[in-house]
């Protein structure tokens, strides 16, 4: 990014304007995207000046349960050399 520019903070600018496109065609709320598994980190600090709603969903974080994971994941590396 031009430094000359960055105090102007176009990401927030675009934001704002997304955001307000889309509740003036009637959108009650706006997905944006996720945040890391802790609220300090510089993703957190962008999305909080906008006042969000922060939700927690299943499937965050991906856990095998088959016993065939590694063996699978083991098959993968093996074909993507």
């Amino acid at each position: 990014m031009d430094e000359d520019y960055r105090r102007y903070q176009p990401a927030i600018l675009t934001w704002y304007e997304t955001a307000n496109h889309a509740f003036e065609r009637g959108a009650d709320w706006q997905n944006m995207g996720g945040i890391e598994n802790s609220l300090d980190g510089g993703l957190y600090n962008f999305k909080s000046k906008f006042n969000p709603r922060i939700e927690q969903f299943v499937g965050e974080f991906n856990l095998p349960v088959s016993p065939l994971y590694g063996l699978a994941n083991f098959a993968y590396k093996v074909r993507k050399k």
